[in-house]
């Protein structure tokens, strides 16, 4: 009851608690892993050192095909890509503000789990890698994979997909399509600017499917969430570009292991009811 009394900034700060509990992440057999009230979530390989060097080809020619066009759009998303969402859904900031919590809420946590994630994996940067290759930004002083835009931005797509549906677990397919295509452009802008390998975006990606249906079941709705083993090395030959960068997401391999257990916070229901009600669900 006391949730809907507080400012947002408050109000996110006790979700972001909520939403992250349970999580761990830790190297172990030479992987970073994520996992979830001690069941394994996630577990990233490491890239060599060839499948990098392999990749910075992608990253000149993703440079020398697109830069130019997508310069300005590029810079716009430096920061969290909201107004991008809105070419997709009618969303407004006064109309939405819960919704747009829940955006805010993906990305903070999505960027907590990838952080960390990128530290243990230590993944150089193509401008490391690759000489001669000049990115058009400022290069983040972090790791390279996985990519913090993709995770974040597809975090949210799989959110909004589940939000704006009838039925959370199966979302309408042209709207899903949709998001994943935005949050695609968003990723493969990062490599047109020299920061990521096309691999970062593939990893990101899948890592953010997880962790959106993580916020989705968190919130109490019913998914089933099938852990995720990601081998960047199997796709050292992966293009730049939205299609091939959506048809290799398509094609990864299902999650094996036990279903990943999500307990249910009340205060994310909470917040799933107000944003559902934005949309004129009951």
């Amino acid at each position: 009851e006391a949730l809907a009394h507080w400012q947002s900034e408050v109000r996110l700060q006790v979700l972001q608690w909520d939403a992250q509990a349970g999580l761990a992440v830790q190297a172990t057999g030479g992987e970073a892993r994520l996992s979830d009230a001690g069941v394994l979530s996630v577990a990233i390989v490491p890239p060599s050192a060839a499948t990098l060097s392999q990749q910075a080809g992608q990253v000149y020619s993703a440079a020398a095909q697109f830069r130019d066009e997508r310069r300005a759009e590029i810079l716009v998303q430096v920061t969290p890509a909201m107004a991008f969402w809105s070419t997709v859904l009618p969303l407004h900031p006064e109309r939405h503000r819960h919704t747009f919590e829940w955006i805010t809420l993906a990305i903070a946590c999505a960027s907590s789990v990838v952080l960390r994630l990128k530290h243990l994996l230590a993944c150089p940067r193509p401008r490391e890698v690759a000489d001669g290759l000049s990115p058009m930004l400022l290069t983040p002083g972090h790791g390279s994979l996985p990519s913090g835009h993709a995770t974040e931005s597809t975090c949210v797509a799989t959110l909004l997909a589940a939000l704006l549906s009838s039925d959370p677990a199966n979302p309408d397919a042209a709207l899903q399509q949709a998001l994943r295509t935005q949050a695609a452009r968003i990723a493969n802008n990062r490599v047109v600017a020299g920061l990521h390998y096309p691999i970062d975006s593939l990893v990101g990606m899948a890592l953010g499917e997880v962790l959106g249906q993580r916020l989705v079941a968190a919130a109490g709705q019913a998914l089933p969430l099938p852990g995720r083993h990601l081998d960047p090395n199997a796709h050292a030959n992966l293009r730049h570009g939205e299609p091939a960068l959506l048809d290799a997401l398509a094609a990864l391999p299902p999650g094996g292991g036990a279903p990943v257990p999500v307990a249910r916070q009340p205060s994310l229901q909470w917040l799933w009811q107000q944003a559902r009600r934005e949309w004129g669900a009951a």
